[in-house]
């Protein structure tokens, strides 16, 4: 079925919002990951104002400095900055009277098949609650974290290789992010897992799961390792998207906040 366009990226958001809204609950993913963004991009709105005044305090003192041409270049970087602020009021116009939050829309678009969706929601659903303080933010992370293994298989299923990294972790005892040991200790998956991720992502990130894949080899027997190869030989065959570019960017404001942070350990 041919994919029905979204609204222009400069559209107000109170005037589209019904229509995305039926649409993602219909099922449409990138009509959700829409939503989840806008609504991001509204609550982040105002760090244009706040980075415009940094910047004019460090100007104001550094006054003495400044050359007839620099001081037209950062009045134009004002303007600029300005012009930004007063577009996102337009576009972001009555949004506090919308139903949803970003994380209640990317969450709907991982549940609509959104591969990145899938995988940034079930690594870094807390970065999305609107107030981490609140009495359901507990709540929220807990229910969020308990699907987190289903949403990465199925991640790892539409082709996603940094699910397989991800995916490898979890099944390797250890410490740290809120997710690891959430599936169990399984040194065979570990190694299956690492070999699909060692063969798929790109550049550094590849050199370093070739060692950490080596590591999980050792305490699995030949016939174990034979087998696993095998796997990660067929999973890796059937894989059709593309990995991430080195920056971790692809165009939304939910991948730019949480897959930069994804290929940083990856």
């Amino acid at each position: 079925m041919k994919a029905v366009p979204l609204p222009p990226a400069d559209t107000p958001i109170a005037s589209v919002f019904d229509e995305l809204a039926a649409r993602a609950r219909a099922g449409d993913a990138a009509a959700a990951r829409r939503l989840a963004d806008d609504f991001l991009r509204c609550r982040q709105g105002d760090d244009v104002l706040l980075n415009l005044n940094a910047m004019l305090d460090f100007e104001a003192a550094n006054a003495h400095e400044a050359t007839a041409e620099h001081t037209d270049n950062l009045l134009q970087m004002t303007d600029a900055m300005l012009q930004r602020h007063r577009d996102h009021k337009e576009r972001c116009a009555g949004i506090d009277a919308l139903a949803g939050s970003a994380s209640e829309w990317f969450e709907q678009a991982a549940r609509n098949g959104d591969p990145a969706a899938m995988l940034c929601y079930a690594l870094f659903p807390s970065d999305l609650t609107p107030n981490v303080l609140s009495p359901a933010w507990q709540r929220h992370a807990e229910q969020a974290y308990a699907q987190s293994p289903q949403l990465l298989r199925r991640a790892f299923d539409a082709g996603m290789p940094e699910a397989a990294a991800v995916l490898s972790r979890m099944h390797t005892r250890g410490s740290g992010a809120a997710w690891y040991g959430r599936i169990g200790d399984d040194p065979y998956w570990a190694y299956a897992y690492a070999l699909v991720a060692a063969d798929a992502l790109p550049g550094k990130r590849r050199e370093v799961w070739n060692q950490r894949a080596q590591k999980l080899a050792l305490p699995l027997s030949s016939e174990q390792r034979e087998r696993a190869s095998e796997w990660a030989a067929a999973q890796r065959s059937r894989m059709t998207l593309p990995p991430l570019p080195e920056s971790g960017r692809s165009g939304s404001a939910i991948d730019c906040a949480r897959l930069d942070y994804l290929a940083s350990w990856l």
